[in-house]
């Protein structure tokens, strides 16, 4: 895998299209001038994900190559897979294989021990190419009767969270997934979908507070399978999205003319500053 020293512009800009979907307590951007160690848990941390209809670049950049290639030696940033969603989970191969629990529970305790030692633990979950496609194989997964995480990815993120640090998850999907664990019990969501070539670039840009994640959802996420008639595309936003900085707002003004009976123009201005 070929990864460049510097993002390709282009590229870099759509990636940076991340949804915030929680951001408690302003966890993130972190800072890494203040922060010695991050751990980089997941089966979507180290991988290759372009979704199937997509021609091969000629690098790519996984989230924990961007993280690592952001902080340098400033910052430890160990990585460990924590558990598979299905084995290989490649487009081009039919045969979908569910990973053994017993494998992923050793690799969740692999993940938990090198996870106690970081001051933060970045989670990189989500789907992969094999469980978002159309079913033309017979071998393939085809319709689902959940939205769930699939595998013992959610076992995963509880473990990471009763280390007692402070977790963000990035979420790596191409199609909306039941997320209310996680809504419930984690600080920071992203929703990235596939990012492309720039993966890792655009998520360190976003993490580390160089891009404000403030890309807008003109789709219903449901809860659960039982929300799916909800789920509609629209050209009117359904899903707000937050970001990772904070605004002040001055009292909304109008203008003196905009008085009885009837004017025929009202002025109305208010003032908007960031103060993250």
């Amino acid at each position: 895998m070929s990864v460049p020293k510097k993002p390709q512009t282009g590229a870099a800009s759509r990636a940076r299209d991340h949804h915030a979907a929680e951001n408690t307590n302003h966890l993130a951007p972190l800072n890494p001038g203040k922060i010695k160690s991050i751990a980089v848990i997941g089966p979507n941390a180290d991988r290759e994900l372009l979704g199937g209809y997509s021609g091969r670049p000629k690098f790519y950049t996984s989230l924990l190559e961007g993280i690592r290639s952001k902080v340098g030696d400033r910052v430890q940033v160990p990585y460990c897979e924590g558990c598979k969603i299905t084995v290989g989970g490649s487009w081009n191969q039919d045969l979908v294989k569910p990973s053994h629990p017993e494998e992923d529970r050793k690799l969740i305790q692999e993940a938990v021990k090198g996870a106690q030692q970081a001051d933060v633990i970045v989670v990189a979950i989500g789907g992969n190419e094999q469980t978002s496609r159309e079913a033309w194989s017979r071998k393939h997964m085809g319709d689902r009767t959940n939205l769930d995480l699939v595998g013992r990815q959610q076992e995963l993120v509880t473990a990471m969270l009763s280390t007692g640090k402070p977790v963000i998850v990035f979420l790596f999907n191409g199609s909306p997934l039941s997320i209310q664990y996680l809504n419930e019990n984690v600080p920071v969501i992203f929703e990235c979908w596939y990012l492309g070539q720039e993966t890792g670039h655009a998520v360190a840009d976003v993490l580390f507070g160089d891009f404000n994640p403030g890309g807008k959802l003109p789709i219903t996420i449901p809860r659960s399978a039982g929300h799916l008639p909800r789920f509609t595309i629209t050209n009117r936003p359904r899903a707000a999205a937050t970001c990772s900085t904070m605004f002040r707002r001055s009292i909304l003004s109008v203008s003196a003319s905009a008085t009885p009976p009837s004017p025929s123009k009202i002025r109305v201005w208010r003032r908007i500053k960031s103060s993250g």
